[in-house]
């Protein structure tokens, strides 16, 4: 596998592509190429390592390896989604465990043949308990959570539902519902069947703390009602009913990251590829400015050949130097105060509004 990116990356001519031409082909080969494998097994870290480095050396340098010096942006940050500040590449590790938790949502189908094996070996029990089926499991195995979190179990006979750690019953898990019950619990990877075949009491310790023995009555009450039928149990995607999507699995493990307030500025008009990258380094303040150059001693100062009156930082050099403000003055045009700020930016009275955003990345790309 990285091999074969070794014969596509030697083939190109990266010096003659701009980034935003490199990240075409990251997303559209570079990625694809392990797709395949990364659908059947857990990747080791080291082979996603090596696979990152030549994918990070690609895009920054267009050779087969690069420098700290030479990454303008974090690669954590690079391969996040645009709406939160990154450039929208795949963070190899989540991609592949979001084909895997696909692969096991493929247990909850009757055609598959895997699944039906999977069953069998954990016959009366849940998916959950130790049984020995091999190192391959044991990597699938420790991705169930996150199946269990974006899936809700329709329950027929039972026999495939986890008691406690399947959403079943209401939006919660029976083990984060009734956390000092669960404590209690004598067979914590019992089955729905396996656990209503015995009465309720049976299930626990004996001497159940005061919370445990009133979380035990409501769990009594809100099963008195329930019983299984002979149908197989269902598990539906909370996405769509009965897809789970590569794509929603991804996006879940990016939730609660902030957004990145320029991204629609940036990336939500037609200005041209590699004038949006431009402006998504600039917001970042990541261009190769005196003042970032300073930092790593390549110039011996940061002040600003134009003025000489600061350090030229990207918000001085597009919007505060004395060059810039005659330009946008000439323009008509108010701008912000500082680079990380422009969202901000209102369309002037004499532009239209529906592509203004395309102006105003133009006139920085032309300063």
């Amino acid at each position: 596998m990285i091999a074969k990116a070794d014969y596509y990356l030697y083939s190109w001519q990266a010096t003659l592509l701009n980034y935003s031409e490199r990240i075409v082909l990251i997303n559209a080969v570079l990625d694809s190429l392990p797709v395949y494998a990364m659908s059947a097994l857990l990747l080791p870290k080291g082979t996603i390592e090596a696979f990152d480095k030549k994918r990070r050396a690609f895009l920054w340098s267009g050779d087969d390896s690069c420098s700290g010096s030479s990454c303008l942006v974090a690669w954590d940050k690079v391969c996040t989604a645009r709406e939160v500040g990154g450039l929208g590449i795949k963070n190899m590790h989540d991609q592949n465990c979001a084909l895997l938790v696909k692969r096991l949502h493929h247990l909850h189908s009757t055609d598959s043949s895997w699944g039906r094996w999977i069953w069998q070996e954990h016959s009366g029990s849940a998916l959950f308990c130790d049984n020995q089926l091999g190192p391959h499991w044991d990597s699938l195995s420790t991705l169930l959570p996150i199946l269990q979190r974006l899936t809700r179990v329709q329950v027929g006979d039972g026999t495939r539902t986890s008691f406690w750690h399947d959403c079943w019953y209401g939006s919660s898990t029976f083990k984060d519902r009734f956390a000092p019950l669960f404590s209690h619990a004598l067979n914590r990877e019992a089955t729905v069947a396996v656990f209503l075949s015995k009465p309720i009491e049976d299930q626990f310790a004996p001497r159940l703390s005061s919370t445990a023995e009133t979380q035990l009555a409501r769990l009594r009450e809100m099963l008195q009602n329930f019983y299984l039928s002979n149908s197989t149990d269902l598990c539906p995607s909370r996405d769509a009913p009965g897809i789970l999507r590569t794509k929603f699995i991804y996006s879940s493990t990016h939730m609660g990251l902030p957004l990145c307030k320029n991204w629609r500025f940036i990336w939500d008009n037609r200005a041209p590829p590699r004038v949006q990258f431009f402006a998504w380094l600039l917001a970042k303040d990541r261009l190769p400015t005196k003042a970032n150059l300073h930092k790593k001693n390549i110039v011996p100062t940061a002040g600003c050949i134009v003025c000489n009156c600061a350090d030229e930082t990207a918000t001085h050099l597009f919007l505060q130097c004395q060059f810039a403000q005659e330009f946008w003055r000439a323009l008509r045009t108010s701008v912000v105060s500082n680079v990380q700020d422009l969202a901000d930016l209102v369309a002037p009275c004499h532009l239209p509004v529906k592509h203004f955003q395309v102006f105003f990345l133009l006139c920085f790309w032309g300063l």
